[in-house]
């Protein structure tokens, strides 16, 4: 890649988390929780899911709402997966299914 790019992921260093870390590493972090409901594909049982972003990248709340309100359905690791793959950053969900409490966790890349 050229100055412009990054050798490691291909995408432009303005684009790239990794590449401004790298050129400007910041102390702290921004943390988003939310609340949302969606449906159990295996039992049809509604979920209600808590959903913690910690980034050090700013997201536009109105972005993240948007996000969940699109989740109507969906086993819970798949949605985390979903969630990480839109915003990256650490992300926590938690959710009881049948009086199980479910944790998921996907870390900064």
């Amino acid at each position: 890649m050229d100055d412009n790019g990054c050798d490691m992921c291909d995408l432009m260093h303005s684009t790239c988390s990794k590449c401004r870390a790298a050129q400007s590493p910041r102390l702290g972090f921004n943390t988003y929780r939310l609340k949302f409901l969606a449906k159990c594909p295996n039992d049809g049982a509604m979920i209600f899911y808590k959903w913690e972003l910690k980034t050090p990248d700013l997201h536009m709340v109105e972005d993240l709402k948007a996000a969940v309100a699109l989740i109507t359905e969906g086993h819970q690791e798949r949605i985390a997966d979903d969630l990480h793959q839109q915003f990256g950053g650490e992300q926590r969900m938690w959710g009881i299914h049948q009086g199980v409490e479910v944790e998921t966790v996907r870390l900064m890349e």
